[in-house]
């Protein structure tokens, strides 16, 4: 077995002060605790308020981490943040995030890969790490879904909530670290889970707010069914 090159250093993490339980769902949508708990495993998640930013949660995990590890932001040599619900689109979460730490001499860029964004900014991390183009890479997942979530829709609104997590990528003297990582995507389902407005193709405007084309669509069965198998095949691959 070859030797891990990289490791993770420290764990920061937030998660915002409301929180929504099923209960609260069941006065606004035809659902109940015992349906979402069976279904998902779910009984609470939290929601960012008015002042709790995707960039702002973010800071708060990252943070953390650097405290834990005793690193300082001008330490960093990258910033790399998985989100699908940036603040804004240019410039990227990760150069606000610089920003605000003061890691100014990082690199920083963002990695859109929805749930597993935080497993191939983990794994971009490493590869900067294992090429020596970088010593400390932070690492953080970021999401505030809520903000881009219909509150109307119970395929999606009982699964999401808001928060965020750091960790710091650095090469391993141990013999401990990332033994192996695997990444494939299908493009072909892409229409199992989506956000049809918001982009070049489908720029803002009053018809799209209308009927919900800014917030998530998912057909939840068939992202069950492919997810199980392809996690399944993946795991085995990596094994």
């Amino acid at each position: 077995m070859k030797r891990p090159i990289a490791e993770l250093w420290g764990t920061g993490s937030y998660t915002p002060k409301r929180v929504l339980t099923n209960d609260e769902f069941s006065k606004i949508l035809d659902t109940s605790d015992q349906w979402i708990r069976e279904r998902t495993g779910i009984r609470e998640r939290r929601v960012a308020g008015p002042d709790e930013s995707n960039a702002c949660m973010a800071k708060a995990a990252a943070e953390r981490v650097l405290e834990e590890t005793g690193l300082t932001p001008p330490d960093l040599d990258a910033v790399v943040v998985a989100t699908c619900s940036p603040d804004r689109l240019l410039p990227s979460q990760a150069c606000d995030l610089q920003a605000i730490l003061g890691a100014k001499n990082a690199a920083a860029f963002d990695v859109g890969a929805a749930c597993t964004g935080f497993l191939y900014a983990l794994n971009v991390a490493a590869g900067l790490v294992a090429t020596e183009q970088a010593r400390y890479v932070l690492v953080v997942a970021s999401e505030k879904l809520t903000s881009i979530m219909d509150w109307t829709d119970r395929t999606t609104a009982v699964l999401f909530g808001d928060g965020a997590g750091a960790t710091i990528v650095r090469k391993s003297d141990t013999g401990r670290g990332i033994l192996s990582s695997f990444m494939k995507s299908d493009g072909t389902l892409a229409e199992l889970l989506y956000r049809p407005g918001g982009g070049a193709a489908h720029p803002p405007d009053e018809a799209l707010l209308k009927d919900h084309s800014y917030y998530i669509k998912m057909a939840g069965r068939e992202v069950f069914k492919a997810a199980v198998l392809s996690m399944a095949d993946a795991c085995g691959t990596v094994l």
